[in-house]
């Protein structure tokens, strides 16, 4: 039996497929998993240790102009038959688009060779890809209420969260600030603009250290800056007597996780479910620049809830406001130990495990393994029919 994910590009498609490639092998270690992916060096990290074959995929990708998105369509057809070659060299028995442009091409090959599917659907907006091929999917899993309500009609959807790694589940206060050479017991800030950085939220993230140097006490800060902006930032934090660790990319992600008191993140959708699935408080910082808007839209949902601050970037008086959040934060427990609770209420971290399961019934599997079993903590599964 084989399975194939389809998608990636960024971590925030790959890492979900990793997260539920790695829950199905908890279920049989004999099933043969293989990635469809765009190829780009910035997949590599994602992947490193993990030992998964990788098929790179051609695949057309649109930008926001009429010109760009027809020349997308255009190429599509011949992306579709390298892609047919693909699956019928693999012959897989499932096919779980992981989202983004790299998805679009396999999908199709695979509803036009009769293979099932499974779509994943991090953000509250539906993303172009889960938009164009949802008819073709036997089922789209979800992380919010709002984007199933988007999808109605369109396939038959559930709300049962988004795949987050066991590591990042599993792991420990004391042990993940010995990996970071940290102090367990100080309190400590991750700011992450995700794997490949975020100039925006490393300069607000600047902005603060004088700031938080005077007015606080002792504070750890585990920051991820990226590639292009990893020397400004940290000759940023070498000016200040601040305990820090500044890294271009952070791996593992889940020691920083579950060292952070508080996380100042951008709010795309697989760090949103981390967030939540631990329970942290935290202050979404949305890129300004997608095509759609997702990101801010991904941020409301916690915002909503009572779950998270909102800053945006481009607001004339962020760096003010992402102090005052912060500040709270630090000054007022009762404040930080709710936004978590309520961040948690969100959570769904059993959802490698529920998705897994589903999908590996779909293979003809009739048992699963106890292991996989959820907890008495399992969410509960919200789904919603084609209307």
């Amino acid at each position: 039996m084989r399975i194939m994910f389809a998608g990636g590009g960024t971590g925030g498609h790959i890492t979900p497929g990793i997260a539920l490639a790695e829950a199905i092998l908890r279920l049989d270690s004999d099933l043969g998993l293989c990635f469809a992916v765009t190829g780009r060096k910035a997949e590599d990290p994602f992947f490193k240790g993990t030992g998964f074959r990788r098929e790179v995929v051609d695949a057309p990708k649109s930008g926001s102009s009429l010109f760009s998105k027809g020349l997308a369509y255009l190429r599509l057809p011949k992306a579709r038959a390298r892609c047919r070659e693909m699956l019928a060299k693999i012959r897989p028995d499932v096919v779980v688009g992981l989202g983004g442009y790299a998805s679009v091409p396999v999908v199709m090959a695979a509803h036009s060779m009769k293979i099932p599917i499974y779509l994943l659907e991090q953000n509250a907006l539906p993303g172009r890809a889960t938009r164009f091929l949802a008819k073709k999917a036997r089922e789209i899993f979800c992380q919010f209420d709002c984007t199933v309500r988007q999808l109605k009609g369109r396939a038959k959807t559930c709300v049962i969260g988004t795949p987050v790694r066991s590591d990042v589940l599993d792991s420990d206060r004391h042990a993940a600030a010995m990996t970071l050479k940290l102090d367990p017991n100080v309190r400590t800030i991750l700011i992450t603009g995700g794997s490949q950085g975020a100039r925006g939220v490393n300069d607000l993230a600047i902005s603060l250290l004088p700031r938080l140097q005077r007015d606080y006490g002792l504070l750890q800060i585990v920051h991820q800056t990226g590639d292009e902006d990893y020397e400004r930032v940290a000759a940023a934090y070498a000016e200040s007597r601040i305990e820090s660790r500044v890294m271009r990319f952070v791996n593992p992600m889940s020691a920083a996780l579950h060292v952070a008191d508080i996380v100042i993140a951008r709010a795309g959708a697989t760090g949103i479910a981390e967030i939540t699935a631990l329970g942290l408080p935290s202050i979404l910082v949305p890129y300004p620049h997608s095509l759609d808007g997702e990101q801010r839209k991904n941020a409301l949902q916690l915002v909503d809830n009572n779950a998270a601050y909102l800053v945006e970037e481009n607001a004339p008086n962020a760096k003010e406001e992402i102090y005052q959040a912060l500040g709270t934060l630090l000054d007022d427990a009762d404040r930080a130990r709710e936004i978590g609770a309520n961040a948690a209420k969100m959570g769904f971290p059993g959802a490698a495990d529920d998705i897994a399961a589903i999908v590996f019934h779909s293979l003809g599997k009739e048992k699963v393994k106890k292991s996989a079993e959820s907890s008495d903590e399992k969410p509960e599964r919200k789904p919603v029919g084609v209307a």
